[in-house]
Formats: structure tokens, C-alpha cells, sequence
């Protein structure tokens, strides 16, 4: 029996018993990146035997990666020989003008879903307060008793206040929702980008 079960068990033995037994795959791993384009449009067609659109259920990721589904209640007549179209577009707000602010002694520079803000100044430390969503960087030296706030209205950043603590500058700066923030020291300031 010992002879039976040696004999098979050199049979499914492999050459070399150090050798990985899962293939590698080809070519490198690309994580995929939550930060995509925004959505323009998408078309679909029902079924010709479609005559009344009951739901529309949307399923999302949210910034922790978590999943959520919202169920729209419709009971609406449609013509089913035209696609149905889901668009996402702006209403309401129109973000124009100027770009460049001035808050105190530093500068901000508004592009996009970044923010420049140039100084030689050390930043101190970062951190989020949730109501209003605001960003708090503390910068290094101080004015005393100085505060100043400046209306942004731009897609992404409402708002900017400036005000004195002790020892430190502490920049405010307010966001239109939740982001995911990641900051980049630049050589005359640093650059905050929102994801």
C-alpha cells in the first residue's frame, strides 16, 4: 500500500518542488483609478414591448468605495421606438471670472478642481472639519489678529477665510461637496487637488 500511494504521489510530483504552481501573468498590474471623466451621456433602447417606464435605479460608488443604489419612482408612458438617454449636465450655477484671489498675503489660483495657493511658508498640518466640508491648513507665521474671508463660487471651492492663531496662519478653504483631497508641495506654494 506504502508502494501504491509513493508510486502515484511521483507521478503528480513536479520537476523542481520549489517552482511556483500559478502561472504570472503578463505584463503589469494597472490599478484602475476612481477618478474618471465626468459622465456626458448614455443611450439605451427598450424592448419594443415596453409602454411604461415604472423606476430608473441608479447604483453608485461612493468616495470610500462603498456602494449605494437610489430607485427613482417614474410610472411615466414612453414611446419605445426612441432610446431613452441619461445625460448629466449643469444647472444652475455657471462658474466664470476671476481665478486669482487675494486672501491675506497669499495668493490662490483657481483651475479646475485644483487650487494653487502661493507662499514660502511651511505648512504646518492639514485636516477636514465636515459642516460646512472645508479643508483647515495651518501655515507657518502670523499677523496678529487678522482675519479675512473671500467669496471663490467656483465649481469645487465656495469659500476662503484666513484668520490668526497662535504662532500660525490657519487657511479655511470651503468645497461645493465631499472630495478626496491630495496636497503637493510646489516650490513658491503648494497644490491642492480634489478628487
Amino acid at each position: 500500500m506504502i508502494l501504491i500511494c509513493a508510486l502515484v504521489a511521483s507521478l503528480w510530483a513536479r520537476d523542481n518542488a520549489f517552482a511556483s504552481a500559478i502561472t504570472p501573468k503578463e505584463g503589469e498590474h494597472q490599478q484602475s483609478s476612481i477618478h474618471q471623466e465626468p459622465l456626458s451621456s448614455v443611450e439605451f433602447v427598450l424592448p419594443s414591448t415596453a409602454r411604461i417606464l415604472k423606476s430608473i435605479q441608479v447604483t453608485y460608488q461612493n468616495l470610500d468605495g462603498s456602494i449605494e443604489s437610489k430607485v427613482i419612482q417614474l410610472d411615466e408612458s414612453i414611446d419605445w421606438h426612441y432610446p431613452l438617454l441619461v445625460a448629466q449636465r449643469a444647472q444652475g450655477a455657471v462658474y466664470q471670472g476671476e481665478n486669482r484671489f487675494k486672501l491675506g498675503e497669499f495668493e490662490l489660483i483657481v483651475n479646475h478642481n485644483r487650487i494653487f495657493i502661493a507662499t514660502r511658508k511651511k505648512m504646518l498640518r492639514d485636516f477636514v472639519l465636515p459642516e460646512p466640508y472645508r479643508l483647515m491648513l495651518d501655515i507657518e507665521g502670523t499677523k496678529d489678529n487678522f482675519y479675512e474671508k473671500v467669496k471663490i463660487d467656483k465649481k469645487y471651492f465656495t469659500q476662503a477665510e484666513i484668520s490668526t492663531h497662535d504662532g500660525f496662519y490657519r487657511i479655511s478653504l470651503e468645497f461645493d461637496g465631499r472630495y478626496k483631497y491630495r496636497i503637493s508641495p510646489q516650490r513658491d506654494g503648494f497644490s491642492i487637488t480634489l478628487e
